[in-house]
């Protein structure tokens, strides 16, 4: 053979295995994406849900496995499997939350329909329904004991649940500068050092600022006066706070002297005046001062504190207070056990 041919021959014939061994690999990667593909389709069946997955989740003993999807329904499946047990239908809208209680016998899911729902996992039986949030909920879990349900909504919320009745027993609600409150269905709560600023309490056409009920609602913590309270959120119209009027001296009084000479009247238009106090820049008067009060007949001082006769509702007095140089804030605070009241008066001490 020409040397010219035999070169063409090599090359044609390395040409034509190049292009057999390509097919072949390909055919090869192809068959087995093709065979791999065929398993998992046989593990996990993509036949189910009709619209997207929003939410997955193990059972704690890790045989089972939810979905809640948009297609407004709650899917178990077996993990080992991938068959579909059981269809939880309720939602009027979709899931964006699945979970399983801590002993895998319940079912929660929190939906667009702005409700959390309780299932039997079993049968798949609706127990209840968790209703109060005003937007749609994205997360709903139980607590470690599986007592309780927390949900969290697009209406700013979280919220407590007590899984035995679906009765809601708190609401937490944060503000964008940090600030919190807790709220129960008593009215009870909790706040962070400036959180009451954002609750008010309305009694006929006037609003008070929550922390005048501070006494009648506000619970550190949890405990039985929480569950048994004494009043609740529907009797704050019968405890107004006392009003305050400061005689004098008037606000922007200029003085020489150490010593002013305050005088007020306390009202209160249902409840007998329990207590007051005086601050001056912060400071409790007490001591020299308070025993110099005087004005209605029985008020006494106690302590850092002026005591009111039992059941009267109108106290007028007047005492000596000592100024520090320069301006001088003087607060006076009534309380009739459930709610209270400030007044306030600012002056000036300019020594001579």
């Amino acid at each position: 053979m020409p040397k010219r041919a035999f070169f063409l021959f090599c090359a044609l014939y390395a040409a034509t295995a190049l292009y057999t061994a390509t097919a072949l690999y390909t055919a090869t990667a192809l068959y087995a994406a093709a065979a791999l593909y065929a398993r998992e389709e046989a593990a996990f069946p993509q036949a189910g849900h009709s619209d997207y997955v929003y939410s997955v989740a193990f059972s704690p003993d890790g045989t089972l496995v939810l979905s809640g999807s948009r297609d407004k329904t709650i899917k178990l499946w077996d993990a080992a499997t991938g068959r579909e047990i059981r269809t939880f239908s309720g939602h009027s809208e979709g899931v964006y939350s699945a979970a399983f209680s801590p002993d895998g016998m319940l079912v929660l899911s929190g939906s667009y329909d702005e409700t959390v729902k309780l299932w039997d996992a079993n049968s798949g039986r609706e127990i209840r329904t968790f209703s109060g949030h005003k937007h749609f909920v994205f997360s709903a879990v139980f607590s470690p004991d599986g007592r309780r349900v927390l949900s969290g909504s697009d209406d700013g919320t979280v919220r407590l649940w007590d899984v035995s009745n679906g009765k809601e027993t708190a609401r937490f609600i944060s503000f964008d500068d940090g600030e919190w409150i807790v709220i129960t269905p008593d009215g009870f709560y909790n706040a962070s050092p400036f959180g009451a600023q954002y609750l008010n309490v309305r009694v006929g056409n006037n609003v008070y600022g929550v922390d005048q009920y501070k006494e009648m609602f506000y619970r550190l913590g949890g405990g039985a006066a929480v569950v048994t309270p004494k009043v609740t959120i529907d009797d704050v119209a019968k405890f107004p706070p006392p009003q305050i009027t400061i005689r004098g001296p008037g606000d922007g009084t200029r003085l020489t002297a150490a010593r002013a000479r305050l005088s007020a009247v306390v009202e209160d238009r249902k409840q007998p005046i329990k207590e007051i106090k005086v601050l001056v820049n912060g400071r409790l008067v007490g001591g020299g001062e308070l025993s110099q009060i005087t004005g209605t007949g029985g008020i006494t001082a106690r302590a850092e504190r002026i005591e009111v006769p039992a059941n009267r509702r109108r106290v007028e007095f007047s005492l000596p207070v000592t100024l520090e140089p320069g301006s001088n804030r003087i607060r006076i605070t009534a309380s009739n056990g459930y709610s209270n009241s400030d007044a306030v008066v600012e002056i000036s001490y300019i020594p001579e």
